[in-house]
């Protein structure tokens, strides 16, 4: 399709080196991820959780950024899939707020956008976004994310 984009895969920022996966008898033990999705377009949110589910993953919705904070408070989610503009309160700054938080420290947060110019890229990196992934979000792209977490993040063992 003629967007005017340029696609390009997920991308892992440097907070992507913050854990290594966790090793029983030296083979990696990777459990379910749990997937927190926030977006505003209920159909986007509950179309992307279904796909997730489908790939084993224990997945959570929520359809505005406190809700999402909420949600991820209780849920503890390795990976936050996150909206940036929505309503209530952006993607940026429930990125911060979740930072700010020890439960936050080690989630994946990953923005996701209607743009992949790079005019935008600066203000991720602030808020300490993880990676970043182009709406509709291609499944290939999300997948090979998902493929880099379980490589490169440890299993959050509560």
């Amino acid at each position: 399709p003629s967007s005017g984009f340029r696609r390009e895969g997920p991308q892992l920022g440097p907070a992507a080196q913050r854990q290594k996966p966790a090793k029983t008898c030296g083979r990696q033990f990777m459990a379910p991820r749990r997937i927190l999705v926030v977006d505003d377009y209920p159909n986007a949110a509950e179309g992307l959780a279904r796909w997730l589910r489908r790939m084993g993953n224990d997945v959570r919705t929520a359809l505005d950024g406190v809700e999402g904070i909420q949600v991820a408070e209780q849920f503890r989610p390795n990976i936050v899939l996150l909206d940036i503009v929505m309503p209530k309160l952006s993607g940026y700054e429930m990125a911060k707020r979740i930072r700010e938080q020890p439960w936050g420290e080690h989630m994946m947060l990953v923005a996701l956008t209607g743009w992949a110019q790079v005019e935008g890229e600066e203000d991720l990196r602030k808020a300490n976004f993880d990676a970043h992934l182009v709406k509709p979000v291609d499944r290939t792209d999300l997948a090979a994310l998902l493929a880099k977490y379980d490589a490169t993040w440890a299993v959050d063992e509560r």
